[in-house]
């Protein structure tokens, strides 16, 4: 049985403009337990940061290359289209 067929998913997230700082950590308060990976740069609208977010606890580092938010996530039996949409509400589009 391949990992897929086993119900684990890994997809992405990518966007350029910057995302709303407290939407997105109310977005990560609220993440499903299946959800148990999220890595990558996050742009907000004065800094990007990197996050590293394991099994519900969330580390942020200083990053300072990336311009974009570009986000992998890991989980098993988790719907994807969901957690994009509620991604996408996080996005400034000032």
């Amino acid at each position: 049985m391949s990992a897929k067929e086993a119900g684990f998913i890994s997809f992405s997230f990518e966007t350029t403009l910057p995302l709303d700082e407290e939407l997105f950590m109310a977005f990560l308060s609220r993440v499903p337990l299946e959800l148990f990976r999220i890595k990558g740069p996050v742009r907000f609208v004065d800094r990007t940061q990197m996050l590293n977010f394991v099994g519900g606890k969330s580390q942020w580092q200083k990053w300072s290359d990336a311009v974009m938010t570009r986000l992998a996530f890991i989980g098993w039996d988790v719907i994807e289209e969901r957690i994009l949409e509620k991604l996408n509400q996080c996005i400034l589009r000032s």
